[in-house]
């Protein structure tokens, strides 16, 4: 989702110095994403929450983003 697109749909919007184009970001306990980022989203949740540890989260995150992940 673009910052055009955004304020298109959103007059009012005003936080325009703060936008970020990432599908995810993580900022200060505020996470968020746009629609094709689910995995990202999840992701920064379970290190912001230290679900698992960093390397658990990130071997997770590649074998479901690509299929597999080295050992």
């Amino acid at each position: 989702m673009s910052l055009e697109y955004v304020i298109n749909s959103c007059q009012d919007y005003d936080g325009s110095e703060f936008y970020r184009e990432q599908q995810c970001v993580n900022s200060d306990f505020f996470i968020t994403a746009n629609g094709t980022a689910t995995l990202e989203f999840a992701k920064e949740i379970m290190k912001q929450l230290k679900v698992y540890s960093e390397e658990k989260i990130t071997k997770w995150y590649d074998f479901n983003k690509n299929g597999f992940y080295e050992k």
